[in-house]
């Protein structure tokens, strides 16, 4: 089983995990992670036989952000893109049902966190689908990241192109 370490963050890929959950409570959401690990990494015909879960976070129905797999190794959720590439994976199926409140907050702030962490443009925040032949993360959540990255689009500082350093104008929504 193939695992490459991650050598640095420079971009984010966001996904759904395709099938409804309706629940936030704790025990049911830990072992919804399990079934996704053991599907991504367990041995059965059926399973991908992964070296761990594909996703380095997962952002439950009630907000919580819970680590799947280290962040130290690439993960294996954007065939052909997951060198240097954090997956966060938001569970439900947003083609059929909405993010929660909680998750889309949690997932904003967590993405400002590691875009300030590892120095990420918001011109490297993608969703599944961007990247590869799939409706993934759906079209609930693919309508929320098209408004999120305008948004912070807008906040992001214009450097200037003969020093490089950063200004006070702001871009334009």
């Amino acid at each position: 089983r193939d695992i490459r370490v991650m050598n640095g963050v420079d971009k984010i890929t966001v996904h759904h995990t395709a099938w409804q959950i309706t629940t936030d409570a704790w025990k049911p959401t830990a072992g919804e992670l399990e079934n996704i690990r053991e599907f991504h990494a367990g041995h059965r015909p059926t399973d991908r036989n992964w070296a761990d879960i594909a996703y380095h976070f997962v952002v439950d129905r009630g907000g919580r952000v819970w680590q799947a797999r280290p962040l130290a190794y690439q993960g294996a959720h954007v065939r052909g893109h997951n060198e240097h590439n954090m997956g966060i994976v938001l569970l439900g199926d947003f083609d059929k049902q909405s993010p929660t409140a909680a998750q889309l907050v949690a997932l904003s702030g967590f993405i400002g966190f590691a875009r300030h962490l590892y120095a990420i443009a918001v011109s490297n925040i993608f969703t599944h689908g961007e990247l590869g032949q799939t409706s993934c993360p759906g079209k609930h959540l693919q309508a929320f990241m098209d408004r999120a990255r305008r948004k912070w689009a807008a906040a992001e500082p214009v450097t200037t192109p003969a020093t490089g350093a950063a200004t006070a104008i702001r871009r334009l929504p």
